[in-house]
């Protein structure tokens, strides 16, 4: 069906918040087969789970659920691609609204944690940018951010020239720029210029 051998599918956030799942029956999205529709009632952990389901080819939910959508072809049809906040290819954070931030936490959780892993070295700017917006998505524990996972990934981070041996450090960009945790937490983290000693080396 796909490249992901699940099945296709697609979600979509109308302008009142509402989250419609879309299966398809075909890779080009032309005919929807099953369609649900108030995801954004569930929690993130179903949602994620209900689309981990589908790209292991399960369809979700029992027939009789009263979210079921009897012609998913016609629903479909009425739709605007605009409005797919996610499908079998990956999440998209800038359609979305409230609604789907919530409900596609999880998905878009492991987006972030993905993107920080790929940084190319190139700018601890963009490095920032890339670990505020993964502790945006991070789950809560005990009413914080379980930043555990970025933590991790920060201890893979590739950096340019050579790194001061100070505990707080993450990562040396090509420009000379570094990024370091903060005691604050607020702030959480920050960028600054490496001391020309470590320029010069």
């Amino acid at each position: 069906m796909n490249a992901h051998t699940g099945l296709p599918y697609a979600v979509v956030e109308d302008n009142g918040g509402r989250l419609t799942l879309f299966v398809f029956g075909d890779a080009d999205r032309q005919s929807s087969v099953y369609a649900y529709t108030g995801l954004e009632s569930d929690t993130p952990e179903n949602v994620a789970a209900l689309l981990r389901g589908l790209s292991s080819g399960d369809l979700p939910r029992d027939a009789d659920d009263e979210g079921i959508i009897a012609d998913p072809q016609a629903a479909w049809l009425d739709m605007d691609d605009d409005d797919i906040v996610a499908d079998d290819e990956g999440v998209y954070a800038f359609r979305m609204g409230a609604a789907a931030e919530c409900a596609l936490r999880v998905p878009l959780y492991a987006e972030a944690i993905d993107n920080l892993e790929r940084w190319d070295g190139m700018s601890v700017w963009h490095l920032e940018e890339l670990m505020r917006e993964a502790r945006e998505y991070a789950p809560e524990e005990d009413g914080k951010p379980d930043t555990s996972a970025i933590d991790q990934a920060a201890l893979s981070l590739k950096s340019s020239g050579p790194l001061p041996d100070w505990a707080e450090l993450i990562a040396v960009d090509e420009s000379g720029h570094y990024l370091a945790w903060s005691e604050n937490d607020v702030d959480w983290i920050y960028v600054d210029y490496l001391p020309e000693e470590y320029l010069a080396a």
